[in-house]
């Protein structure tokens, strides 16, 4: 199991109801006036699967991940049968060995995922430096065709690339999910001599 966070936009919602239709364990409901609302009660029977997140039409569901829980067993704990049943004189009480922890590396496992901001403050810093990124590369242009000097060529060119990469920095801090997965190992080469 997932300890999980959940961030609703209600504000936004149209209340279609898509989350309250794809939650397998009915963590969504639709609330009185007629818009989607999680029961923060039930969060702990979350399994994200992300489903009410990548199904609403609107995007205004984030689930994040906080800790990993460990699912228990039912029934009485090892310790508490031992108790209750007490053994005979030099007879071994069997005990259940101990539970392996799950890899933390192991491949699949998601070690962050924290949906993108979306904002429109981003967006508008986005389009105001392309903007910008038109007029130096304009300028770098007029220069080519007016034969000016190459000093003054690779400083537009130069500033063309700086406003590129902050519009670059601005598009992956604001509209690309930050999500760290860990892929499988694979061998970065591959020795001949093991397979003669």
């Amino acid at each position: 199991m997932v300890k999980v966070e959940i961030r609703q936009k209600r504000e936004e919602c149209t209340g279609c109801g898509t989350c309250v239709e794809v939650c397998p364990v009915g963590i969504w409901e639709m609330g009185d006036d007629g818009l989607s609302r999680y029961i923060a009660e039930k969060l702990d029977q979350c399994l994200y699967d992300l489903k009410c997140q990548t199904n609403c039409p609107v995007s205004i569901i984030q689930v994040k991940a906080l800790e990993k829980v460990e699912a228990k067993a039912p029934g009485p704990a090892p310790a508490a049968v031992a108790a209750a049943a007490p053994a005979a004189p030099g007879v071994a009480v069997p005990t259940a060995p101990p539970a392996k922890a799950e890899r933390k590396d192991a491949p699949g496992t998601i070690v962050r995922d924290e949906p993108p901001d979306e904002s429109l403050v981003s967006a508008g810093a986005i389009l105001a430096l392309t903007g910008i990124e038109f007029v130096y590369l304009g300028l770098f242009l007029t220069g080519v065709l007016k034969g000016w000097d190459q000093e003054e060529l690779a400083f537009w060119l130069g500033m063309a690339f700086v406003v590129l990469a902050f519009i670059l920095i601005f598009y992956r801090r604001s509209f690309i999910s930050d999500r760290v997965v860990i892929k499988e190992r694979r061998r970065k080469f591959e020795d001949l001599l093991e397979r003669e």
